[in-house]
């Protein structure tokens, strides 16, 4: 997708930027907001919380990434997700729905660039599903891990960096691991099997093909 063309228009907009703290909340599932959110530079954090109150982590935004799905237009939507901020550098476009809607029917281009989002984000959460329901506990931290390869992976002699700090409670998360433990588990048996390895709180990845047998 061209993401380069729709910070532009916003940027041509002058739309307002807001900035949050790292570790803060921008918005909380199931509260209603009458704008759309638009990340422009850092990360934030999608989460959904089961009804035993585990936290499921839903996707890292980057630059470009909308926070929720359009709702339909001139309402206020509800958010389905928590949106955590999870790093300092983090500004976001704060768009009022109207007006997004307004170019929506104004732009075809912009009309192209929300339905590539859309068949892509769909594309994104359907190989999700299989990732989980095709392996285990350790096949589904392995899908994971190779998923983030596009974000955040950089190359480095010693294999691919992924250079970005994820916590075990992150990447439970993520897997659908209930606890951490199970996480420092399958971390420590994928460092013996020299697949990985872990520097401060970055992992660096050895051997990516033992990670792509896990993808379907």
């Amino acid at each position: 997708m061209d993401t380069n063309y729709f910070l532009h228009l916003l940027e041509q907009s002058n739309m307002p930027v807001i900035h949050r703290k790292k570790g803060t909340y921008l918005l909380y599932e199931g509260v209603e907001d009458s704008h759309i959110y638009i990340v422009k530079t850092g990360v934030v954090k999608l989460s959904i919380l089961a009804k035993n109150g585990r936290e499921f982590n839903v996707a890292y935004l980057l630059r470009g990434r909308f926070l929720f799905l359009l709702d339909e237009e001139e309402r206020r939507s509800v958010s389905p997700y928590n949106v955590r901020i999870e790093t300092e550098d983090t500004w976001l476009y704060k768009v009022e729905r109207k007006i997004f809607w307004e170019w929506i029917h104004r732009y075809r281009d912009l009309q192209r660039y929300i339905y590539r989002y859309y068949r892509e984000t769909l594309f994104e959460n359907i190989e999700k599903v299989r990732d989980f329901s095709m392996n285990g506990k350790k096949g589904a931290f392995c899908a994971v891990l190779v998923r983030f390869i596009p974000k955040f992976g950089r190359n480095i002699p010693e294999g691919i960096l992924i250079d970005f700090p994820i916590t075990n409670e992150d990447f439970a998360g993520f897997c659908g691991i209930t606890t951490r433990s199970s996480v420092n588990r399958i971390i420590k048996e994928l460092r013996q099997e020299k697949v990985i390895d872990v520097v401060g709180r970055r992992i660096i990845i050895k051997n990516v093909s033992y990670l792509e047998q896990f993808l379907d």
